[in-house]
């Protein structure tokens, strides 16, 4: 093994040791709207029963800010619910009168939560400590479905008439890129190998760069996804999961070709979103499970 690929590996042991320290569990939560339930699996997609409840429509989650996990109850005014990463509920942290559709919940680099607004069409901002309504980070053309970070960039996908992909510096607020105008948009995770993943029309993943300047076809599922697909999220192994609302089962493709591995987890009947525990903003973490994957591939290639 050369010099380089000894420091690339020692980066991703440090880098995946101190997020699993973070959250010793790695375990995947799945948004389960029709109940109104958020459930829980491990790894390799055994049930380990209802993380929470009594919650409405719940939608994209978030892992952070000390262990707590973040949900969006679609309830009016809208309510932004706060759990301990075993489910111990901590009541209502953020309460909002202005929207009662806040489609995502994120965590910036600057410790403040995101919230996906498509009652108003915007990104509003939230503090991280008190769950107070800052400010409307940045107001949209159309509904907002999904909120995700990269370092000091936030990326926001939007669906309906006049739908695209774009991002923002989140110091200054100012656009940067756009790409997929006109697309319905559905979901997105920022993958491992640092490209942003994303759930166009539907029914196919596509990849694009951090700058958005080229969009690639990443799988089509060979024949096993429906055509509404609902949502996305890497394991902490680098592959990848696809909600799938039609067949009630959540896919595992392999992170690096996109085939589909077989079922994560099956009878899902409204699968609304899917979170696993690592924190968030998880950049460094992504950029140590990308170096596990580029070892992997160096292997391949020189077997």
């Amino acid at each position: 093994m050369n010099r380089l690929l000894l420091n690339v590996l020692v980066m991703c042991v440090v880098m995946v040791t101190a997020a699993v320290a973070q959250a010793a569990s790695l375990d995947v939560l799945v948004s389960n709207g029709t109940p109104g339930n958020v459930l829980r699996y491990d790894q390799d997609g055994t049930p380990l029963g209802v993380f929470a409840s009594g919650i409405v429509e719940p939608r994209h989650m978030a892992f952070g800010l000390g262990g707590r996990v973040f949900v969006p109850s679609l309830e009016s005014p809208f309510k932004g619910k706060r759990y301990e990463e075993d489910g111990t509920p901590l009541g209502d942290f953020i309460t909002d009168a202005a929207l009662s559709f806040g489609h995502d919940i994120s965590i910036g680099p600057d410790n403040h939560l995101y919230v996906a607004s498509r009652t108003t069409n915007s990104v509003r901002k939230y503090n991280g400590a008190t769950g107070a309504f800052m400010e409307t980070f940045v107001a949209l053309a159309s509904a907002p479905t999904d909120i995700e970070f990269i370092g000091n960039t936030l990326y926001v996908s939007t669906s309906n008439a006049g739908g695209d992909l774009r991002s923002y510096d989140v110091t200054t607020k100012a656009f940067q890129n756009n790409n997929l105008a006109g697309n319905e948009t559905i979901d997105m995770a920022v993958g491992p190998d640092g490209n942003i993943y994303v759930l166009l029309g539907n029914s196919a993943v596509y990849y694009l760069p951090p700058d958005l300047s080229s969009f690639t076809l990443f799988s089509n599922g060979g024949g096993s996804f429906s055509s509404f697909l609902s949502s996305l999220a890497f394991l902490a192994d680098g592959d990848l999961l696809v909600g799938d609302n039609t067949n009630d089962t959540i896919w595992r493709l392999n992170g690096v070709s996109g085939s589909v591995e077989g079922a994560f987890a099956t009878g899902i009947a409204d699968v609304r979103a899917i979170e696993v525990l690592i924190p968030e903003p998880a950049t460094l973490t992504l950029l140590g499970l990308g170096a596990v994957m580029m070892l992997r591939r160096r292997r391949g290639s020189a077997a």
